[in-house]
This record gives C-alpha cells, structure tokens and sequence, in this order.
C-alpha cells in the first residue's frame, strides 16, 4: 500500500498481506497472519486502529478494534461519519458493534440493536455526510429485507422486502450446541413454535449448512407437488384398472 504526500508514492509501512483502510483520520489494518510490534504480537484475524499521522511519525501505538478467538472472526466494518459499524461473526451468528473514538483515545464499544438470530450486513449509507446506515436482513422466519437506520437518532425503518410466504406468528428461533468427539462445540439452530416440546418426541427436518433456506423450501414444495403427482397418477391408474376390469367383465358377460 502506498500513500500520497506531496505529489510522490510512499510505501506503507505495514505486514506485507495486511488489509488497509481508513476512517477519518485513523489507519485501519486487518491482520491476515501475527504481527510482532516491539514485545506484543498482535493474532491473525484482528483489527487495528492508530491515528495516521501518528503510525506515519513511526509511533505505534495501536488499538485492538477487533481480536478474534476459536468461535469468532471479523466479518466486515463500515465507517459512517462518527463510527464503526463492525460485523463480527460468533458462533456463526452475526453480531454488530458501534465503535465510537473519543477524546481520551479510547473507543467506546456499543452493541447494534438486532431483531434476533438471522443474518445480518450494514454499510454506511454516506461515510461522509452522516450516521445512517443500510442493514439488510435475513432469517429463518422473516422474507429478506432492506432497512435504513441512524446511529444519531436509534431509528430504523424497514424500506424495502420480499414478500412473506408464511405466516410466521408463534414461530421462534434458537440456537443450540452438540458437543463432537473431541469436544468442540457445533452449533445448530431450532425453527419451530414457541411452544415445542424439546423431549424428543417431534418431527423435524434437518439440513446441512451448506443447504440454503430457500433451496430447502424449493426441495420440499418440489417434493411435495411430486409427492402429489404421484398420489394422482396411482389413483388415475387404480380408476382405470378398475373401469378396464368392469369393461371385460360386462364383454364376458355378453358374449355368454
């Protein structure tokens, strides 16, 4: 990466495969492997803030935005005019951080109110002019839509959606975790009523995650309307049978 001063590219003075951005007048650098500053390794996966003028003077005094562990890694961020909106992933559930600069030099950390587990992306609507922000919204129960909202005000409408295919009233949600042979922790999620009994004793439907939501209701209406097909063929073929049968009873019946 290289910076622009006075008419002339200079190099960054960064880890090679380290992302780089900007956000008002702070670096930004997404870590791809460990980085040693003096006697602190900064893991792969993090994400670090310094004021730019100060990292350009050689001081590196960094900030950990971001620092990732066995069940959480850095999605994406997005800079509206006051803040960071950071997309972590934990435990594949999405969650969004406002990250705020203060005077002090720290950064206050605040979470993004969401609706509930589903998945979740926010870019800013004008980096540059204010603190609204798109978030477009998935779940297990709701049609995808897009919404607009502002971290001035805490207001967020829903702006645009696909239609509801189901009615989605008493349905809930939750996330659960099997424990493998080695004792990692797989997570998983329940849709179902509010009311379902977890004993056991009720029918599901189980998919793997690399099947979407929307191919699984594909498979399922194609099986279904198969299912169909084939109900209404065999009963076509039973009535025929049954008509051929009478049709040569009556001509045997004639013809003594």
């Amino acid at each position: 990466a290289y910076l622009l001063e006075n008419g002339k590219a200079v190099k960054l003075d960064k880890p090679d495969d380290a992302k780089v951005g900007f956000f008002d007048d702070y670096l930004l650098l997404t870590l791809r492997t460990d980085w040693k500053v003096g006697e602190k390794t900064y893991p792969a996966g993090a994400l670090l803030a310094s004021k730019l003028k100060d990292y350009r003077a050689g001081k590196r005094d960094l900030q950990v935005l971001f620092e990732p562990a066995k069940n959480k890694s850095l999605l994406t961020y997005s800079g509206t005019k006051t803040s960071l909106i950071v997309n972590e992933l934990e435990d594949v559930k999405n969650k969004l951080w406002v990250l705020t600069p203060e005077k002090s030099g720290t950064w206050k950390r605040v979470a993004l109110p969401l609706p509930g587990i589903g998945a979740y992306d926010a870019d800013a609507f004008d980096g540059n002019g204010n603190d609204q922000y798109w978030l477009q919204v998935s779940d297990f129960t709701q049609a995808p839509r897009l919404e607009l909202g502002d971290l001035k005000t805490g207001k967020r409408e829903v702006l645009k959606s696909q239609p509801e295919f189901f009615d989605a009233k008493g349905l809930e949600t939750k996330q659960y975790f099997a424990t493998s042979k080695d004792g990692t922790k797989v997570p998983y999620f329940v849709v179902g009523k509010t009311s379902l009994p977890m004993d056991g004793s009720t029918p599901s439907v189980t998919r793997p995650a690399s099947v979407s939501s929307s191919r699984l209701l594909r498979a399922m209406v194609s099986w279904i309307s198969a299912s169909s097909r084939l109900r209404l063929c065999t009963a076509s073929a039973a009535s025929l049978s049954r008509r051929s049968a009478r049709a040569r009873s009556a001509l045997s019946s004639s013809m003594t």
